[in-house]
C-alpha cells in the first residue's frame, strides 16, 4: 500500500525539518560564513532594520538553504521559499512579492535560474519595495495602458546559486 502523495509531502518536510540544525551551534562547518553572516544581521539589528541580501553559493549540499533558515530563525522572521525555476512569469513574481508581510525572508533557490526578464522586475522590485504593474485594456476602438505602482513590504532576501551559474548563462 503506498502513501498518498499529501501525507508523502508532509512526512518528508517533517523529516526535513527534524534532521535542519534549529541553531547556528548545530550547524557544522564554515565556520568564516556564519560569522560574517551573523555579523550582518547582528549590524541591521542594532540599526533596527532588516539585513538587505545574502548570496549564497556553492554545490548541491554545503547548506545554503539551511543558512536562509537560520537567517530567518535569527531575525525571528517568517521564511518565504521559492526557486528560480518557479518565477517564470511577472504574474508569478508579482504574486509572490505582494503576498509577503514586512520583514519576511525570501529564499530564492536557483536564483541564477531566472530569465533576465524576470531579474529585470526583480532587482528593482526589493530595492525600491515597489513594483510597478502595467495595465493594458483594448477594445475595438482604443488601445491604451496604464502603469500602476505597487507598495511592497520591506523584506530581506536569500538566494542561493551554484558554482559556475553564472558563466552558463547566455
Amino acid at each position: 500500500m503506498s502513501t498518498p502523495p499529501l501525507a508523502s509531502s508532509a512526512i518528508s518536510q517533517g523529516l526535513d525539518s527534524a534532521l535542519r540544525p534549529a541553531d547556528w551551534e548545530e550547524y557544522v562547518g564554515q565556520k568564516q560564513v556564519k560569522a560574517n553572516v551573523r555579523i550582518a544581521i547582528d549590524a541591521a539589528m542594532k540599526r533596527g532594520g532588516m539585513p538587505e541580501h545574502f548570496l549564497f553559493y556553492g554545490p548541491p549540499g554545503v547548506g545554503k538553504t539551511t543558512l536562509a533558515h537560520l537567517v530567518a530563525r535569527a531575525l525571528g522572521s517568517p521564511l518565504k521559499t521559492t526557486s528560480g525555476v518557479a518565477i517564470e512569469r511577472a504574474a508569478d513574481l508579482a504574486a509572490i512579492l505582494t503576498n509577503l508581510d514586512p520583514g519576511t525572508v525570501l529564499f530564492i533557490d536557483e536564483i541564477h535560474r531566472l530569465s533576465h526578464k524576470i531579474e529585470e522586475l526583480l532587482y528593482p522590485a526589493l530595492e525600491g519595495a515597489h513594483l510597478d504593474i502595467v495595465l493594458l485594456f483594448a477594445d475595438p476602438q482604443e488601445f491604451s495602458a496604464y502603469r500602476h505602482p505597487m507598495k511592497l513590504s520591506r523584506v530581506s532576501r536569500v538566494a542561493a546559486v551554484r558554482p559556475h551559474a553564472w558563466q552558463t548563462r547566455s
